[in-house]
């Protein structure tokens, strides 16, 4: 065989080396922003639903303050938690507590 036909056969053959490993990286990258897309929009809802418990516990009646504080802790066991977000679950936890726990001696009081 030729010394051409060589250098044909093994630009070809790293041709498509090049095109395997440029899918191959596609297909890493694609999977990889799935797997971000749906860990943000995990951690979206995560935060709705604090959003949503921390004004429940805040309410006046303690049927909602009881259910907003039990949603709380149920949010606080996720593995979507960031430990800056543990702590502001924490404070709020502690200020619906003791918000309710004020209103309820006031109450008392009358």
């Amino acid at each position: 065989m030729a010394a051409h036909y060589w250098v044909m056969l093994i630009v070809a053959g790293l041709t498509a080396v090049g095109v395997v490993g440029t899918l191959w990286q596609r297909q890493r990258s694609e999977q990889m922003d799935r797997l971000l897309k749906a860990e943000h929009e995990a951690r979206t809802e995560w935060w709705k639903r604090f959003e949503w418990a921390a004004e429940q516990s805040l309410k006046s009646d303690d049927i909602g303050q009881a259910f907003g504080l039990r949603i709380l802790d149920a949010l606080s066991v996720s593995p979507l938690v960031t430990t800056s977000e543990r702590e502001i679950l924490r404070v709020v936890a502690i200020g619906s507590r003791r918000r309710n726990n004020i209103n309820r001696k006031k109450g008392a009081r009358r």
